[in-house]
């Protein structure tokens, strides 16, 4: 796909005097939301009444996406593929919640997530002056470590102060620095799940495609100190759906764009990272489809981790698409010189960004001399288990550091949710961790040779298999109980134990953490210097009319429910039941387009012509799903579950001209819960929300 003369490359597009950003492109942070810009745009101008609440009813969900509060009672709604994981944990071989979906007709009923995370922003605090002194003068080695030891400390010390989960944010790239202030739900519990075969209808050959005909829907309810919690900011939902050109919101986690990146950058994702990513997902696809090949139940066990490796896979290989059109690369390049041309006045800054540039690109290829050892080494291989193994190797070991000097996932700020994760009693099915665990090394042993240190430390003369079989068929680690043993004896319990699993993450622990230290220290600290001095000159040009970069935190962003054309047809923006029924006919009800008995029975009850699927242009990417999509009153429209093929360039830049999010309608949301689920409750709870002018007017 050529990028057309114009698009967006980056974050802007370039002009004489730098660059522009586009009337509806950005994704905003609550701090630094664009009123006038959005006034020009739309003709709406948002208070910070407006402002506040939005931010308050939207979460971030930490199995990878957002969502919203839809009624007092503490409803959540967002996607059943967000869904799926907790399903997957409160499914058994006689009830699979998967297949079958879920409600819950009362609250007594409703099933308690085994590790579900719901976060919401209360707060923001820049703290970019208090790490810019800190990191003053210092070489960038240096300042790396310095700088990750200010941010702990400041946001370990929020959080005693205040009993929030406090997150450091980098925003643009090293421009600035904030403190994020969470409310931590745990007690989350599940309502509401459509059926996979609707969640997902059409499969991965229908993934990240419109015309789309999905119902990707969950409810959950946040309970807190044991009763659903009271909430004072929701979005409630809309019973009419959108209209064509209609102006829509977003607000939600976008996960990460590449949008600031330098050409250097750019470059090795093009030659190295993504074809080597999308290798190990193929191998790592091959592996869990032999293991669903066995069974039943395997294949039930294997569903979840499946779909999201193949949903990762249509996604690198749309983003590689992009990243191979030499647009992209001239683009930035355009950028580069374009910002070098806005400083001609200013000759001390703009030699400073030569320099930049040329560290950057320096950095770029130290990565690339090592780049396998660096892209393999950074993790223990396998599945979840052996995840935990590290973890609980390491735990005793950085906790006893110096916050600052911990790695990240150790530090104070994120204890709880680790220690959460070790301890979740969400089932470990040794057979699926065993196959994780071959493939793994099987691909590593292929990609780095027999004679890497971390493969042999890992294989040991073993094969792949033998390895697995021995490290997970022997391991006790699936068992609660001994995890919490180990991890409250420390250090002294976790090597006293012969447990096989925490053994291999022992040997492969020091190799990880050196080749992790020469990563951090030789690429990532120089990329980071050179990253802060870039943005310096950006703010320096347009101040805070430039938006950040996504770090799966909150924003906001806008766009107009809009089809588009293509150089074969012109594609509208809505989908129906019509088109539901119809696509599946065309298959014959086979396959990923086969419905569930209750819409087959159910045709009659339903309105055919009830708005399913409707496209925007606002600009989402991964993490968005769940996102609440509502209109300026606060009315919930849709809930986002996808981009189109032509959106999946938005890591890298924005494109409205066929680039779309995706969302399911709330139109059929409360269409299909009194016609085919039997849920006139939860409908009832929904409707009544929508009627509290006290929680709807925003």
């Amino acid at each position: 796909m050529r990028i057309a003369a114009g698009i967006l490359l980056g974050w802007a597009v370039v002009s004489a005097s730098g660059f522009v950003v586009r009337a509806d492109e950005g994704m905003w942070t609550f701090d630094s939301i664009p009123v006038e810009r959005i006034e020009r745009s739309t003709g709406f101008r948002p208070d910070a009444a407006w402002i506040e609440r939005v931010r308050l009813a939207s979460v971030r969900i930490n199995d990878g996406g957002s969502g919203a509060f839809v009624s007092p009672r503490g409803l959540l709604l967002t996607n059943q593929h967000l869904a799926l994981g907790q399903l997957q944990k409160v499914s058994t071989p006689e009830k699979d919640y998967v297949r079958t979906g879920f409600y819950a007709p009362t609250e007594a009923q409703e099933l308690k997530c085994p590790d579900l995370e719901v976060h919401r922003l209360e707060g923001m605090e820049n703290v970019t002056q208090a790490v810019r002194e800190a990191v003053a003068g210092l070489s960038s080695k240096k300042a790396e470590a310095r700088r990750r030891e200010v941010l702990a400390s400041l946001a370990s010390a929020r959080m005693r102060e205040t009993g929030l989960l406090c997150e450091s944010e980098t925003l643009y790239r090293g421009g600035e620095y904030w403190i994020y202030l969470y409310r931590r739900f745990t007690d989350i519990r599940l309502v509401f799940s459509t059926e996979k075969a609707v969640g997902f209808f059409g499969g991965d050959a229908d993934n990240f495609a419109f015309p789309r005909h999905d119902l990707d829907v969950a409810l959950f309810r946040v309970y807190d100190n044991g009763r659903p919690l009271e909430v004072t900011h929701y979005l409630p939902l809309r019973e009419n759906p959108p209209s064509e050109g209609e102006v829509v919101f977003v607000a939600g986690n976008p996960g990460a764009t590449l949008r600031l990146l330098t050409a250097s950058q750019i470059e090795t994702l093009r030659d190295l990272s993504y074809p080597t990513r999308l290798a190990q997902i193929e191998a790592l696809i091959a592996g869990l489809e032999a293991y669903g090949a066995r069974g039943t139940e395997e294949t039930r066990r294997a569903y979840g981790a499946l779909y999201g490796i193949r949903n990762a896979r249509r996604t690198v290989v749309g983003e590689l698409e992009a990243l191979r059109d030499p647009d992209l690369l001239e683009g930035k390049r355009r950028e580069e010189r374009a910002l070098l041309e806005a400083l001609s006045g200013r000759p001390s800054l703009r030699k400073e960004v030569r320099r930049a540039l040329r560290e950057a690109a320096r950095a770029e290829k130290v990565r690339r001399r090592g780049f396998k050892a660096t892209f393999y080494g950074g993790d223990m291989p396998g599945g979840t288990l052996c995840k935990l193994a590290l973890a609980l190797v390491r735990y005793p070991v950085e906790t006893a550091k110096p916050d600052g000097s911990r790695l990240e996932p150790y530090q104070e700020a994120n204890l709880e949710t680790l220690r959460s994760e070790i301890l979740s009693p969400a089932p470990l099915h040794a057979d699926l961790q065993e196959a994780y665990l071959a493939t793994a090394l099987e691909w590593l042993r292929t990609e780095l040779g027999p004679d890497d240190p971390l493969v042999r430390a890992l294989l040991d003369g073993e094969s792949p298999q033998e390895v697995a079989r021995k490290s997970v068929g022997g391991t006790r680690l699936g068992d609660l109980s001994v995890r919490k043993g180990l991890l409250d004896g420390g250090e002294q319990a976790v090597r006293a134990s012969a447990d096989p699993l925490l053994a291999l993450a022992r040997r492969a622990d020091p190799i990880l953490r050196e080749r992790s230290r020469r990563l951090r220290e030789e690429v990532a600290a120089p990329l980071e210097s050179a990253a802060e001095i870039l943005a310096g000159a950006r703010f320096a040009v347009h101040g805070k009319s430039l938006y950040p970069d996504a770090t799966f935190s909150p924003r906001l962003t806008w766009g107009r429910v809009a089809g588009y054309e293509t150089p074969s047809q012109t594609v509208p923006p809505f989908t129906t039941f019509f088109g539901l029924y119809d696509r599946s006919a065309a298959f014959g009800g086979r396959g990923a387009y086969a419905l569930p008995q209750r819409y087959q029975e159910g045709r009659g009850r339903l309105d055919l012509a009830t708005v399913l699927n409707f496209a925007a242009t606002c600009d989402t990417i991964s993490g968005n799903s769940g996102s609440p999509c509502f209109d300026r009153e606060g009315y919930v429209v849709g809930v986002v579950f996808d981009r189109n093929r032509e959106g999946l360039s938005r890591r890298f830049y924005y494109d409205e001209s066929r680039a779309r999010c995706v969302a399911v309608a709330s139109s059929a949301v409360l269409e299909t819960l009194e016609a085919l689920y039997d849920a006139g409750p939860l409908a009832a709870e929904l409707r009544a929300a929508s009627g509290d002018k006290a929680g709807r007017r925003i």
